[in-house]
């Protein structure tokens, strides 16, 4: 069933919507393997890159205060070895609501 909501939603989308999203996918993919594997050898630096992903987020999927409460909650220790940007991302994805032409004659 997930999968065919995801086509489903990919047909409806322009190519720029597609386009965001795959950003947002990708970026958020990136900053979860590093927390997963334990790049970020400081807090610091850590919270760092998650301040700017929930930026990039905010700038690629429009104005939400959930990016913010996950980078909150990403600075907990344990917290970040979840996939919660990449989770986030599909969310958003998965209830974006496609506008639909009408045409009025």
């Amino acid at each position: 069933y997930l999968l065919i909501a995801i086509c489903i939603n990919l047909i409806k989308m322009s190519a720029a919507v597609r386009a965001r999203f795959a950003l947002a996918f990708i970026l958020a993919l990136v900053n979860d393997i590093l927390d997963i594997v334990g790049f970020f050898s400081s807090p610091v630096i850590e919270s760092a890159a998650d301040i700017l992903l929930a930026a990039a987020l905010l700038f690629l999927l429009g104005l939400s205060p959930v990016p913010i409460a996950v980078a909150i909650l990403d600075a907990f220790p344990g917290i970040d070895l979840s996939p919660a940007w990449t989770a986030y991302v599909a969310y958003k994805y998965l209830t974006k609501k496609t506008a639909r032409k009408v045409k009025v004659e």
